[in-house]
């Protein structure tokens, strides 16, 4: 066989295993991975990932490829953790359950590894715009195909639960994913995700990123139009759909938070907008024109805030429908009695305000975790926070059935639920601020996008600041690394600003010359 059909099969190769790895994002538990590891997150594209570090990443880096700049902080942050998590050895955590600090440590900095995998092969792969527009497209492939799922699960839920699905549908649901045994006495929508939050993970972390910023932006990676829409103005509405059906409490107020950031962006011009009309209608003095800019501030923030309201309580009123735990904010006895416990505010009156609305366990793991950091600020070791957690965590939680069963019951440590506060308990301060500063990268990263022409660079661009806005909320509901949607997204943004760079020095070389 001739070399360059070789080559052109091992390139043929690396796109399926791409292709195949973004089809199975939807699938967070994949059945074959949890039989060998035990963890529930087991993402199906850990799989072709793997392959791909093997038969593409390494020959990446034998033929001198470079990581992009922002991988940094990153290399640093993984520095520190090894650092802190051998000295944690050395700590006084007591083991439970059979485990000790070696063996959690090692679990942790697996899916480390595996989270990591994904960022380097996405990071990676894209070496010109034609390649990153394909990567894209397969993205949006993989979102149309969840959507409609999604809709037929969502059609034959209402009114019923998941337990009640026809025969054909768990069945294909057993064969992909496994899934939280409440999830079969829930109507929420759940994909083909472990359970609804996370099923709403994608959404948030992906797809809502990248598709409000086209539709904002009034920009698609597509050519086709009908009329004045654009692919991404369908598969917005539609996903907004599939996302109500979920029921999200924590995945809602990451959607709020970036469509908080899209209103000041497009309140910002009116304002603009606005204002230069008043001043040139009435050709005002220095000091009229700043008490109309105030003014009109006042009235277009004033707008934001009803229009923001009414759309948080128009979601939670149309959730309260169907999921029991919107409903608790709409009884009698909560809005007159309950929210008084607030009053003063106190680690006791927020967990029992958490316990009215079914949110206490998260609350519990919280502040367990801050609690651990305050003891250890430099941290314990990655995955060691279970061995402090029991000694530190409130009173109140053995008042509550999940903390007990965590306890007595299961044959795993706990965890905080809640990547934030992971990143201080376990990685320490230091950690913490190395992961925040390659967060903040990739932000200045997805400003720096924004700068090109291509209509691709202003989607990803926008789509990058949302994510980061996304993923600050988000991060409140997950604490774990092998979640693939955080390193899949800044992958491409980090991709996407490598490209930029690369064809803005190609320009200058040629204009030089």
């Amino acid at each position: 066989m001739k070399k360059s059909s070789l080559l052109q099969l091992y390139r043929g190769l690396n796109s399926t295993l791409i292709f195949i790895t973004l089809l199975g994002l939807p699938l967070t538990s994949f059945p074959f991975i949890i039989k060998y590891t035990g963890s529930e997150v087991a993402p199906f594209s850990a799989i072709p990932i793997a392959i791909l570090l093997i038969v593409w990443f390494i020959p990446f880096t034998v033929r001198r490829g470079k990581l992009p700049v922002e991988s940094v902080p990153l290399i640093y942050f993984i520095l520190i953790c090894v650092a802190v998590t051998g000295l944690g050895l050395f700590m006084d955590g007591f083991y439970s359950k059979d485990k000790n600090f070696l063996y959690q440590s090692t679990r942790a900095f697996v899916t480390l590894g595996v989270g990591l995998s994904f960022y380097l092969i996405f990071a990676t792969w894209e070496q010109d715009l034609k390649t990153y527009k394909q990567t894209l497209q397969i993205l949006y492939l993989t979102g149309g195909v969840l959507i409609l799922w999604s809709l037929v699960e969502g059609f034959l839920l209402a009114g019923s639960r998941a337990i009640n699905l026809p025969k054909w549908m768990l069945d294909i649901k057993n064969l992909l994913v496994v899934q939280s045994p409440n999830v079969l006495y829930s109507n929420r929508v759940s994909g083909l995700a472990f359970e609804p939050s996370w099923f709403v993970r994608l959404f948030n972390l992906i797809f809502f990123p990248i598709w409000l910023s086209s539709v904002y932006q009034r920009r698609s990676i597509f050519k086709f139009r009908l009329w004045k829409f654009i692919i991404e103005d369908g598969l917005l509405v539609f996903a907004f759909v599939v996302f109500v059906l979920a029921a999200p409490r924590i995945g809602m107020l990451a959607l709020v938070l970036m469509l908080t950031y899209l209103s000041f962006l497009f309140l910002q011009r009116v304002h603009k907008n606005i204002c230069l009309k008043l001043i040139r209608r009435f050709k005002s003095s220095e000091g009229q024109q700043r008490l109309i800019k105030s003014l009109v501030a006042l009235a277009v923030l004033l707008t934001f805030l009803v229009l923001m309201v009414a759309f948080i309580f128009g979601f939670m009123t149309f959730a309260a429908q169907w999921d029991w735990r919107y409903a608790l904010f709409f009884e009698e006895s909560f809005l007159k009695e309950e929210l008084q416990l607030l009053f003063p505010m106190t680690e006791d009156s927020i967990l029992t305000i958490g316990h009215k609305l079914a949110f206490q366990e998260r609350l519990i793991y919280w502040i367990t975790g801050w609690e651990i950091f305050n003891d250890y600020p430099l941290g314990v070791g990655l995955g060691n926070a279970g061995f402090y957690f029991w000694d530190r965590a409130p009173g109140i939680a053995y008042n509550s059935l999940e903390m007990r069963n965590l306890v007595y019951r299961t044959g795993f440590t706990t965890n905080t639920k809640n990547i934030w506060v992971r990143l201080l308990a376990e990685s320490g301060i230091f950690g913490f601020a190395l992961f925040v500063t390659w967060l903040y990268i990739v932000w200045r990263s997805a400003h720096l996008i924004q700068k090109g022409k291509d209509p691709i660079y202003h989607i990803m661009g926008l789509a990058g600041k949302l994510f980061i806005f996304a993923y600050l909320v988000e991060g409140f509901s997950m604490d774990s690394f092998a979640m693939p949607y955080l390193w899949v997204m800044t992958g491409l943004i980090v991709s996407g600003s490598k490209i930029y760079r690369q064809s803005t020095i190609q320009k200058e070389t040629v204009q030089t010359s």
